[in-house]
């Protein structure tokens, strides 16, 4: 990097620290804060993966996301310095304003990016992880796990195994179980947290996905099951997920995730 440009880096970073510790930006969300164009996305669970995740999705694909200007860590904490999507709202905002056309026309756009993300090439076909080869995080299964060498070695970190070798136990799951076994899945790039809230529109359009935090290689059924979690406040974002307007359908895989979110308590 070029003096000139180690300065003006230097001269950001301090701006932004500065302007954290008086208080002079704009609050968003959590732990995102606005100033001036940009978006500070901080606190300790916030992790440089996210910001490669980001940028690997907006290198390869044409989804829309916010382009990564910084990332910087300081006394355990990362900072991710992104340039702030002008003129958006969150789906979350807007969603019960909508026709039922403009909706249909959100869905076909997510199906879209969605089967780009799928079309990705795993940079190591069959592991569940994340893009740089660290762990995985997510929000219900507390915190971070993995990666994992197969498929069948993330279902036995969930309780697939347990639940199988517990029949009497748990008789009243075996079949949805049994609807699965022996099924070959391919791991596939999952953002894994669409909700509203990560969907920001302008002018009947998506603007941009947010929050890759979650994302990474997963079992291709898997963003079908997230799809539901992410959207427990908007049953019909749920009914237009169960009819297939949003990706592809994993009934029976879905069903052995409820069991299993039932079954285990997670902390």
């Amino acid at each position: 990097m070029a003096l000139k440009d180690r300065i003006k880096r230097r001269f950001r970073i301090l701006t932004i620290l500065l302007r954290l510790k008086l208080g002079w930006y704009g609050k968003t969300d959590g732990a995102a804060f606005r100033i001036g164009r940009m978006l500070v996305k901080t606190s300790s669970r916030v992790r440089v993966t996210e910001a490669l995740t980001t940028e690997f999705v907006r290198t390869n694909t044409s989804i829309p996301v916010p382009q990564i200007i910084d990332v910087f860590k300081l006394s355990n904490k990362t900072y991710i310095v992104m340039e702030f999507i002008e003129n958006a709202h969150s789906l979350f905002d807007v969603w019960s304003d909508m026709t039922d056309d403009q909706k249909e026309s959100i869905c076909a756009q997510l199906k879209g990016y969605i089967n780009e993300l799928r079309s990705l090439v795993a940079p190591n076909p069959g592991w569940v992880e994340s893009i740089d080869g660290s762990p995985c995080f997510d929000g219900r299964l507390h915190g971070a796990f993995g990666p994992f060498v197969s498929v069948e070695r993330f279902h036995a970190h969930l309780g697939h195994d347990f639940v199988r070798a517990n029949p009497e136990r748990f008789e009243y799951c075996q079949e949805a179980f049994k609807r699965c076994e022996g099924k070959k899945y391919h791991t596939v790039f999952s953002h894994c947290d669409l909700g509203p809230y990560n969907i920001l529109v302008r002018d009947g359009k998506i603007a941009a996905i947010i929050d890759w935090e979650f994302g990474g290689c997963y079992p291709e059924y898997w963003e079908y099951c997230q799809l539901f979690l992410s959207n427990l406040c908007f049953p019909d974002i749920q009914e237009l997920v169960k009819s297939g307007a949003v990706t592809e359908l994993y009934d029976d895989e879905h069903r052995v995730e409820g069991y299993l979110a039932g079954i285990f308590t997670r902390c």
